[in-house]
């Protein structure tokens, strides 16, 4: 080979090795005028976590925001910083430092006063427009602007104060049904602490399950939402409950044209334990007993139905450390419908009675760990159940040819859904805005379509007895 491009090669991959050299040390050079900040963010009154809080560099115009945990990571050069934090409903705030190292802190923010302020039209900062915009597609709602919107029944709805977006259709007046953007109303996911919720309806669609005295947080996306939402096609309504004070105890008590609630919060160990437990239960059938003993008076009967539903919502959360926390929370709601009569003739008596009950029953164990100031996890295991069922007996004793006669009829129906869960997702903040989330989630359903059983029993025998679609 001639000694000449021998030379020029061995020149060349000499300049190559230098060049990507050059690059590397450069890189480092930029990588160390960088640092990490990172933290929580507190309700400055309750110390609850504050989810979707946004933090905003005004210098280098670098932000994030916070995620279901409260937690916040953020690449920003070193030196002098502004930091510009926000979160609907709170004051913002602007916090200056000189910073040279890897930093962790906790902000808290107070929740903004009711009283309103003029109104001025100004034209906004760049940093500023880019923060108050929303995400395309996602809206943040604040759970009070849902308890101060008027209600008919005195019961202030989340799902019938969503209907009043742009975009978003109400089905049936009166009812809580959502259709989006020419989506059926079938095709919405509903979440509370990240796991679904199969019927979000009380007294057949005209209530919601979500207890508004009970939510922390409400995410709901019209569109261009997250692939880890699952396979819903047309929105998101993401609900965060409570986890309760951290100071001291506190509670609220409410009574409706329908239906009384009532909400407990506190500390079990200060700093360390909260709890929050809210119920509500309405009182229909207790209202309709005039009206039906009335009717027994007057048609000289004897007959009695009501209605009621009822939910509970508990939440425990304990803190092992600042990065390390133990959250377990459940869910239980149910419809019932029951009837009975009596009916007595010359040679028989007739009796009847129908109980129909459907209700979610949730329950969930999640761990939240803080990795690093950069990688954030979490575990979860959750069940999850809907189920409605339909129970009726008819019972008759007659006469016939001088004999007595006993005769039963029972009809029972099931239908539900079951869910065993298990989650594991990662939160890994890059620079500036940009976060990977990955994981994974495993889900075993268990399905049980309208199973039916009947039994007839004339005496001591059985005349029929037969189960179909078992699950």
């Amino acid at each position: 080979m001639n000694p000449n491009v021998l030379m020029k090669k061995k020149f060349l991959v000499l300049l190559m090795l230098l060049l990507s050299l050059s690059t590397y040390v450069n890189a480092q050079n930029q990588k160390s005028k960088y640092i990490r900040i990172s933290g929580y963010m507190f309700d400055d009154k309750t110390k609850e976590t504050l989810i979707g809080a946004t933090i905003y560099e005004m210098k280098s115009k670098l932000g994030t925001t916070t995620n279901n945990y409260g937690f916040f990571s953020l690449s920003i050069p070193m030196g002098e910083v502004e930091f510009f934090v926000s979160y609907i409903g709170y004051e913002k705030i602007l916090i200056k430092q000189k910073l040279n190292h890897d930093t962790t802190f906790n902000i808290y923010l107070k929740p903004s006063s009711s009283t309103l302020q003029e109104v001025v039209i100004e034209d906004k900062s760049s940093a500023q427009r880019f923060i108050e915009d929303p995400t395309p597609g996602k809206i943040v709602i604040n759970p009070s602007t849902v308890t101060s919107l008027p209600s008919l029944t005195g019961e202030s709805d989340l799902l019938k104060s969503l209907q009043l977006l742009p975009g978003v259709k109400s089905g049936t007046e009166g009812t809580t049904g959502l259709y989006v953007r020419g989506g059926n109303v079938d095709q919405n996911l509903y979440l509370i602490d990240g796991i679904p919720i199969y019927n979000p309806n009380h007294l057949m669609g005209f209530i919601s399950t979500f207890n508004t005295d009970a939510i922390k947080n409400i995410e709901f996306y019209k569109g261009s939402f997250p692939a880890s939402y699952g396979g819903k096609v047309s929105s998101v309504v993401d609900v965060r409950m409570k986890d309760g004070n951290n100071k001291r105890i506190q509670g609220e008590a409410s009574i409706g044209l329908i239906s009384a609630k009532l909400n407990l919060e506190g500390p079990i160990i200060k700093d360390k334990t909260t709890f929050s437990i809210s119920g509500r239960r309405t009182y229909i059938d207790i209202l309709t007993k005039p009206l039906v003993a009335y009717m027994n008076k007057t048609n000289d009967t004897d007959v009695d139905f009501g209605y009621f539903f009822s939910d509970v919502n508990l939440k425990l959360n304990h803190k092992f450390s600042a990065s390390n926390r133990l959250t377990a929370s459940l869910y239980w709601g149910e419809d019932k419908f029951t009837f009975s009569s009596e009916d007595v003739y010359s040679s028989s008596t007739d009796k009847s009675t129908a109980n129909v009950k459907w209700g979610n029953l949730i329950g969930t164990i999640d761990w939240a760990y803080e990795i690093n100031n950069r990688l954030f996890s979490n575990l979860s295991f959750s069940y999850n159940r809907y189920r409605s069922s339909m129970n009726s007996i008819f019972e008759s004793t007659y006469v016939e040819n001088g004999s007595n006669y006993d005769y039963n009829y029972e009809f029972d129906f099931l239908s539900g859904i079951e869910d065993w869960s298990m989650k594991n997702n990662y939160n890994f903040y890059l620079n500036g805005w940009n976060s990977l989330n990955f994981g994974v989630n495993y889900t075993y359903h268990t399905y049980s379509p309208e199973i039916t059983s009947v039994l007839a029993v004339d005496g001591t025998t059985i005349d029929e007895k037969y189960n179909v679609n078992n699950r």
